[in-house]
């Protein structure tokens, strides 16, 4: 099992919008992590809680920095620290911060990079967008990563929301999403339906059985050896953009539907899990499955 890296995390200046503060007393996220005991049933299928919370701050030659602290279902804690130059967040290791984000960056830049010493990423920048949630303003960032075509969605107050490469934390391939966010100033917010602390499993005993779906949207059959349907949570919404994603980034499937409920072919994808994000003109949902081989 390699090391949890938490990449998780994302800030920008604290006297940049509103003064917002990354990582604050009490922050804390969940989110999911999935995986299977096989692509080939009878397997077992599950979502599992990991937590992220600030711990405590600490000084790093001289620099003043904070400690994260992970817990992984059956793996012991492990810190993590980060910290916060201007625009730029920076995360600790090999005896040195090294760049995760570079929030001085404008539209259509590409920043440099390593949440790990054996990861390094090039990411473009391609939107920026405010929110308001809880009263607070926020900005949502979208990147490309121009090597592998994923798409990366990050919040100033939540880090990342879709986990995916440098945003998200790493453990042998295992996939995670935000549930939720807090912290001693910022009410709770829950991302889609499931629990921030629930663990959820399913023994898969035939090539086609549903799995409760967890998230925003409704993946069906799933498991799904040849095709799926998706359904949107909310009826009514036409144009939209769905996109599907391996475990790695990589986007394999980008299309535009009109059709409130969309069926397509997944026989020709490689067996192992996948997102799904589907973007109407202002609003995101997000959902998984598992292709199997029959």
């Amino acid at each position: 099992m390699k090391n949890l890296l938490i990449v998780f995390f994302l800030s920008i200046s604290f006297q940049a919008f509103s003064q917002i503060e990354f990582a604050p007393a009490g922050a804390e996220w969940y989110s999911s992590v999935i995986g299977a005991t096989s692509f080939i049933p009878p397997f077992t299928y599950y979502d599992l809680p990991i937590n992220h919370k600030y711990d405590r701050d600490t000084l790093i030659n001289s620099i003043g920095a904070k400690v994260i602290v992970n817990t992984y279902p059956n793996i012991d804690p492990d810190e993590h620290i980060i910290t916060q130059s201007g625009d730029s967040i920076l995360i600790w290791w090999g005896n040195e911060f090294h760049l995760l984000y570079d929030f001085g960056a404008e539209v259509g830049e590409i920043i440099h990079t390593e949440p790990s010493p054996s990861t390094e990423y090039s990411l473009e920048l391609i939107e920026k967008d405010t929110v308001i949630i809880n009263g607070e303003e926020l900005i949502n960032y979208s990147f490309n990563v121009p090597s592998s075509q994923a798409n990366i969605l990050v919040n100033n107050k939540f880090g990342a929301i879709n986990n995916f490469l440098a945003y998200g934390f790493y453990v042998d391939g295992d996939y995670g999403r935000l549930r939720c966010y807090s912290d001693s100033n910022f009410e709770l917010i829950q991302f889609g339906d499931m629990a921030c602390d629930s663990a959820y499993t399913k023994d898969v005993t035939t090539g086609i059985d549903d799995l409760a779906n967890s998230h925003d949207l409704h993946i069906f059959p799933n498991p799904a050896i040849e095709s799926i349907k998706i359904e949107l949570p909310i009826k009514g919404t036409r144009q939209k953009r769905i996109k599907i994603t391996t475990l790695q980034g990589q986007i394999v499937v980008d299309i535009e539907s009109p059709d409130e409920e969309v069926e397509m072919g997944v026989g020709d994808l490689s067996p192992g899990f996948y997102s799904v994000e589907v973007v109407t003109k202002d609003r995101r949902f997000f959902g998984k499955f598992i292709k199997i081989r029959e």
